[in-house]
């Protein structure tokens, strides 16, 4: 597997950096054909069967595989609350075990990871200075086609102006 990276802007110009877009995994090999029998007395055998097909790689991850998804915001404007877009459509369900944040400069208070427009269990409330501090989750199963999202407080100190973090997550 490999993993691609890419630095973005939304439609207003501002500059984000996201990751974790992550190539397939190859297949598996199929299984050797069975081989044919030998002619008796200057007859043809019979040709052996096929092999079964090889199994594909599925968005590069399988059940009970761990994934981070992770982000870096570059346009925090102090003393207003944001959103941000983690995962905009969950292409398969997956366990949010916690989160890792760091803010460059001071601290934000009453940062979220939201799932559609409603609060992922222990992940509310949460205050994010220059540390990177990890934050276990709980309630945290996230289903096909859910939106996960960054919510930010208007409470800060100092002068932070980036955010970085990252999900773990496990897929169920």
């Amino acid at each position: 597997m490999s993993e691609i990276r890419f630095l973005l802007t939304d439609e207003t110009g501002k500059i984000f950096y996201t990751t974790g877009i992550t190539c397939g995994a190859a297949g598996t090999d199929g299984a050797p054909g069975t081989s044919g029998t030998s002619g008796i007395d200057g007859e043809l055998g019979s040709s052996g069967t096929s092999g079964t097909s090889g199994t594909s790689g599925i968005d590069g991850i399988s059940v009970g595989d761990e994934k981070d998804i992770a982000w870096e915001f570059r346009d925090l404007t102090r003393g207003t609350a944001q959103t941000y877009v983690l995962d905009i459509d969950a292409s398969y369900e997956y366990i949010i075990g916690s989160v890792i944040l760091e803010v460059d400069d001071g601290t934000l208070t009453g940062v979220g990871i939201d799932r559609n427009g409603s609060t992922v269990g222990g992940l509310t409330g949460i205050v994010v200075d220059t540390v990177a501090d990890e934050t276990v989750a709980s309630s945290n199963t996230i289903s096909i086609g859910d939106k996960i999202t960054l919510e930010i407080d208007t409470g800060f100190t100092g002068a932070p102006t980036q955010i970085r973090g990252k999900l773990r997550t496990t897929r169920t």
